[in-house]
């Protein structure tokens, strides 16, 4: 069975779809100074830079007063997000909810315990996925799915996997996480993941594959996806092959040898040449470099990559479901997105970066998402 997507929605620091396209497809990187806190209040805080999205829950009367004072900030981004989508075109008691929190599960309960909240929606996961059952009355199916910054791409491949069974005939699939935060920066910055060495050109810190990266920018987002067994005059493109996998080597680092990413691609790609692979590309010093050489051992090497994280930073659990959105992009306009602050690469390797967004002919595109863990995650659009 053929699943398509039939229609999405996102949130980056950008703003929403339409404005995160064209910051990307205009070069511009999303991220900047820290605004949300004062990162000089904690030593923790060394990097100074994050992609931060603000949002203003009245913009959006769908979520009401009692649901903005009681409601975690990752269950409005996830109601918002849904508003957006048409919704008219389903049969909803065949719709599940497949939306799940990354980070910011973490930050909610830590609020919670602070505030001596004695509120459910801070402390159940799930409740992300059931707010959007109850608010637009969806009596599927629904769960969550929480692999750290490969969440995203999990859940979409969840959903996929349901439909196909005949579990349902339509999902709401995504990922929302809102992690500018102090003690998101305490937690990430103890794990030396972050960068430190350009709070002063911050315009410059996410740099995948450059020589010069030294950490990922913490930022934020979400995007939500309609799946459906059935193909619309509003359908944007079709699932063409999923994997996911698990390294089995250490929580906070990728198997150097990128053998496992290698397969998890392979089984997505099941012997077909992608005309784009969306990287995870982090800017992290070791995780960059295990996933181009598994994609060189597939003799990928002259297919056309891209780093969303060199322009958005990297969203953590909504990472993957951020780039799927512009992986769909690219398909649909026939562009590239650029891999900004790539000035140098390590020497043996020329993987076919481009620094500004190009056209291109696009038919498919293979969208990688990787995270603490070991988890492993690709999914094919065409």
């Amino acid at each position: 069975m053929t699943v398509y997507i039939n229609d999405l929605s996102c949130f980056t620091p950008f703003g929403d779809l339409e404005q995160t396209w064209k910051g990307v497809t205009e070069n511009k990187v999303a991220y900047g100074p820290i605004t949300k806190f004062d990162p000089n209040e904690s030593r923790y805080t060394r990097s100074k830079v994050a992609g931060e999205f603000h949002f203003n829950a009245e913009d959006y009367p769908i979520i009401t007063e009692s649901e903005r004072d009681r409601l975690p900030e990752s269950n409005q981004w996830a109601l918002a997000l849904a508003s957006k989508i048409d919704l008219d075109i389903i049969d909803k008691s065949r719709t599940g909810v497949i939306v799940s929190p990354g980070f910011s599960m973490y930050l909610e309960i830590l609020k919670a315990n602070k505030d001596n909240a004695d509120n459910i929606y801070h402390y159940c996961p799930d409740m992300i996925a059931h707010n959007i059952n109850m608010k637009y009355g969806l009596t599927g199916a629904s769960a969550m799915t929480l692999t750290a910054c490969s969440t995203g791409v999990y859940s979409v491949i969840w959903a996929a996997m349901m439909i196909e069974m005949g579990m349902i005939d339509h999902a709401l699939a995504g990922s929302v996480d809102v992690t500018i935060h102090p003690d998101a920066f305490k937690q990430m910055g103890k794990l030396r993941a972050l960068t430190t060495k350009f709070n002063d050109t911050p315009e410059k810190a996410s740099r995948p594959y450059d020589t010069k990266r030294d950490g990922l920018v913490l930022s934020e987002g979400g995007a939500i996806f309609l799946l459906s067994k059935n193909k619309t005059n509003k359908t944007i493109c079709q699932i063409d092959g999923y994997a996911v996998n698990n390294d089995a080597y250490q929580t906070v680092a990728p198997h150097p040898n990128g053998e496992e990413v290698q397969k998890c691609m392979a089984e997505a790609l099941k012997g077909r040449i992608p005309s784009l692979i969306n990287v995870h590309g982090t800017s992290t010093p070791m995780g960059d470099y295990a996933e181009l050489d598994a994609i060189n051992r597939l003799g990928l090497q002259e297919v056309p990559i891209t780093a969303n994280k060199s322009q958005l930073g990297h969203c953590m659990g909504a990472a993957g479901s951020v780039e799927l959105a512009m992986s769909i992009m690219s398909l649909k306009h026939a562009i590239i997105p650029p891999t900004v602050n790539v000035e140098e690469v390590e020497e043996g390797y020329s993987p076919k970066i481009y620094n500004k967004s190009t056209s291109a002919e696009i038919t498919s595109v293979l969208c990688n998402s990787f995270g603490f863990g070991g988890t492993n995650a690709s999914i094919l659009v065409s």
